[in-house]
């Protein structure tokens, strides 16, 4: 439920800016079963969201800090993989 309160937030945050929106995607990485994850990429000049398709995974929210320098504000992993303890 986070996740998509989060996403909604990012939306609405960019939806005076939509039309010079611009969404896209490619390649990201696999599932543990070999499956190919793509990552979309919503780009507006306010921000830049990222979306994996495994789970709908939020991996990356760009904005502009207070100084007009662009930081991701998502913490977490770069990868779908779950490293597990022997």
């Amino acid at each position: 439920m986070k996740s998509w309160t989060i996403f909604l937030a990012a939306c609405l945050y960019l939806l005076p800016s939509l039309e010079a929106a611009k969404v896209t995607h490619a390649p990201w990485d696999k599932d543990a079963s070999g499956a190919p994850i793509e990552v979309y990429t919503l780009t507006s000049p306010k921000a830049e969201v990222k979306i994996v398709t495994y789970g709908a995974r939020l991996i990356s929210i760009r904005v502009p800090n207070r100084d007009g320098v662009m930081g991701n504000v998502i913490l977490g992993t770069t990868s779908c993989r779950i490293t597990r303890p022997p």
